[in-house]
């Protein structure tokens, strides 16, 4: 018999603003993170 497990889901919302961005990964509210509106700031979302 195989075991089946449930499914995860992870929402990603990203709240916008002219000098930084605010992102929250939702399950369980697995983490934030705020990072400047810079190409390193998108390399680190």
């Amino acid at each position: 018999m195989s075991e089946t497990l449930p499914s995860t889901e992870v929402i990603v919302g990203v709240d916008t603003h002219k000098a930084t961005h605010a992102a929250v990964a939702l399950g369980t509210r697995l983490g934030t993170l705020t990072i400047p509106t810079s190409s390193g700031g998108y390399r680190a979302l």
